[in-house]
């Protein structure tokens, strides 16, 4: 389940990504983000039940519910983002709780890909918190939304696809 949740989530961060870089509508762009955020939550919550995976499921149940919170700020219209970007500081705080378990904490929990994933997520949560406050370029957030899309999605999804495993676990 971890799989099309993760290239779910690309149809999300491609999207915002090309909107931050002038291409495309913020409307329709939220509506997209919503859905995936939804869907994210609704993953997350199979994969910590039914999968018995509540590591993996937490993080995708805080990563929908901040989806959820920049579709609503896109679709609604939304001139003020700091609420998004204070989110997403709270995402990152969660975000950095993970890199440290996965590179420090008990073996079954230890993964260096997964790792290395949140570390780039954290610094997109980062960038989406300075952009809200005015800090940062959007455009800067959109290129590294499109990059990390491969980095953070593509590259982990189809290889737990083909292996049934995180590269690098």
């Amino acid at each position: 389940m971890v799989e099309p949740v993760l290239l779910g989530i690309s149809l999300m961060w491609i999207p915002v990504g090309l909107l931050l870089l002038g291409k495309g509508e913020a409307r329709g762009t939220g509506a997209v983000t919503l859905m995936v955020g939804t869907v994210t939550i609704a993953g997350a919550i199979v994969i910590a039940t039914i999968g018995g995976s509540p590591w993996l499921g937490a993080l995708l149940l805080v990563y929908g519910l901040f989806y959820n919170s920049v579709g609503y700020a896109l679709y609604a219209g939304l001139k003020d983002m700091r609420s998004v970007g204070n989110a997403s500081i709270t995402v990152g705080l969660i975000t950095i709780g993970y890199i440290i378990i996965c590179l420090a904490g008990p073996a079954a929990f230890r993964s260096s890909y997964l790792a290395l994933a949140c570390a780039g997520y954290l610094v997109l949560y980062i960038m989406v918190a300075l952009n809200a406050y005015g800090k940062m370029r959007g455009e800067v957030l959109g290129v590294s939304l499109i990059i990390w899309t491969f980095v953070g999605l593509f590259i982990p999804a189809f290889w737990l696809l083909v292996t049934g495993a995180l590269p690098w676990a």
